[in-house]
C-alpha cells in the first residue's frame, strides 16, 4: 500500500504541478502580450514548477528512503527486555527467570512454563476471596508481592 501511495502521490504532484505551469504560462503570455506586468503571476509560475520537480522527490526519493530506514531500525533495536534492576524468580520452582523478547515474556527454564503476571495472578485471588477461601488468596496476595 506504501508504494502505491508513494506512485501515485509522485505522479500526481507531478502532473498537476505541470497543469499549473502551463497555465500560469499561458495566462502570463497572454497577459504580456496585453502590456500587463503582474509578479505574482510569475511567483506562480515558479512555485508551480518547484511543485512539479520537487513533488516527485518527495514521493519517489524522500518518503521510501524514510521507510527503508525506519525498517532499518527495527531490525538494528531489538525489543529490549522491560527495565528492572530487580531479577523475577519462578513462581512455582523459585528460580529466576529469563526474559524472551520474541515473545515479551518472562521464561522458567526450569518449570518450562510462562509464570502468571501480577494481574493473573491478583485476579486469582480475588476470584479466591469471593468463593471464601481466605487462605489461598492469603497465598496468592504474598505471591503478587513478591
Amino acid at each position: 500500500m506504501g508504494k502505491l501511495v508513494n506512485i501515485a502521490g509522485g505522479a500526481i504532484t507531478l502532473f498537476l504541478g505541470l497543469i499549473l505551469w502551463i497555465l500560469f504560462n499561458v495566462i502570463g503570455g497572454i497577459k504580456a502580450g496585453l502590456g500587463h506586468f503582474d509578479p505574482t503571476l510569475y511567483a506562480a509560475m515558479v512555485t508551480s514548477f518547484f511543485l512539479m520537480i520537487l513533488g516527485p522527490i518527495l514521493f519517489w526519493i524522500v518518503l521510501p528512503l524514510i521507510g527503508w530506514y525506519r525498517h532499518r531500525r527495527k531490525l538494528m533495536w531489538p525489543i529490549q527486555p522491560p527495565v528492572s534492576h530487580s531479577v523475577y524468580y519462578c513462581t512455582n520452582c523459585g528460580r529466576p527467570l529469563k526474559y524472551l523478547p520474541q515473545y515479551q515474556k518472562w521464561f522458567c527454564e526450569n518449570c518450562k512454563t510462562y509464570p502468571p503476571t501480577r494481574e493473573e495472578i491478583l485476579q486469582r485471588a480475588s476470584k479466591a476471596l469471593d468463593e471464601g477461601n481466605t487462605e489461598l488468596a492469603k497465598r496468592l496476595m504474598e505471591q503478587a508481592r513478591r
